[in-house]
């Protein structure tokens, strides 16, 4: 949510916890969703970079260069859905007033 404060006030006074927690408070439900995906994110990242080395037999550069580039992608996909997650949600938010 911070990053997506500041990317729309264009600022870093936007990570201010008085904007952030109530911000977060007012879309419990999308929010958790976007942070569960964030978490696979990281999750597949781990995988690919630590165990699947061993369970393969393959070399362990190759999986950190794939984890890598998939990690980027996703965290790519994961910035597009929290901008997509202000659009749909920026009445209740209502950073911007109405």
């Amino acid at each position: 949510m911070a990053f997506l404060a500041v990317a729309m006030f264009d600022s870093l006074a936007a990570v201010n916890p008085l904007l952030i927690i109530p911000s977060i408070l007012k879309i419990p439900k999308e929010y958790a969703m976007a942070m569960g995906l964030f978490l696979v994110i990281m999750l597949l990242r781990w995988l690919s970079q630590s165990v699947l080395p061993q369970w393969l037999g393959i070399p362990y550069i190759l999986p950190a260069i794939l984890g890598n580039f998939v990690g980027l992608y996703l965290f790519a996909v994961e910035a597009r859905l929290l901008g997509l997650l202000y659009f749909a949600k920026k009445a209740e938010l209502g950073w911007f007033g109405r």
